[in-house]
């Protein structure tokens, strides 16, 4: 009895290339946040994109500016505001805490993030001067996270 040869094994596929990560300059021209970042000016001191989301990180001491700007340019609705306490992440250097603010707009159909963190002992201000609705969401960083909020009602 003969073997018949077997067919070849296709082979692997190629390995798309992954494109590498927009500079914060791009992402700051990109037409869902220019205009907000151009108001922001230099309070943006960091910028992400991860899946199609854009995340600014604000400088503390500007977020209600930054709130503000991102109001005025059409995220009307404040989604989520939530506390995150970094001291578990294994690779995290910069301060213990972080706020992340949600604005959405109904006419972009999108949303962005706004970050700010933060130590034990300094606050950040409140952003209830731009947004009311951060009057009750604030709450969580401050109840769970014992954050500091300047100026909260």
């Amino acid at each position: 009895m003969t073997e018949t040869p077997q067919p070849p094994k296709p082979a692997a596929p190629a390995v798309p290339a992954v494109p590498a990560g927009r500079s914060i300059d791009e992402i700051k021209r990109d037409p869902l946040v220019a205009l907000a970042c151009e108001r922001a000016g230099d309070a943006i001191i960091s910028a992400k994109e991860f899946v199609g989301e854009i995340s600014l990180t604000v400088a503390r001491d500007r977020i209600v500016e930054v709130a503000k700007a991102f109001r005025d340019d059409g995220f009307n609705y404040l989604v989520d505001l939530a506390g995150v306490d970094y001291s578990k992440y294994p690779t995290w250097t910069g301060d213990r805490f972080g706020v992340s603010y949600m604005p959405y707009s109904f006419s972009k159909n999108n949303s962005v993030r706004l970050k700010v963190t933060t130590d034990e002992n300094t606050p950040i201000a409140s952003a209830t001067s731009a947004r009311r609705t951060a009057n009750c969401t604030h709450r969580e960083p401050c109840d769970m996270f014992a954050i500091v909020l300047d100026g909260q009602p």
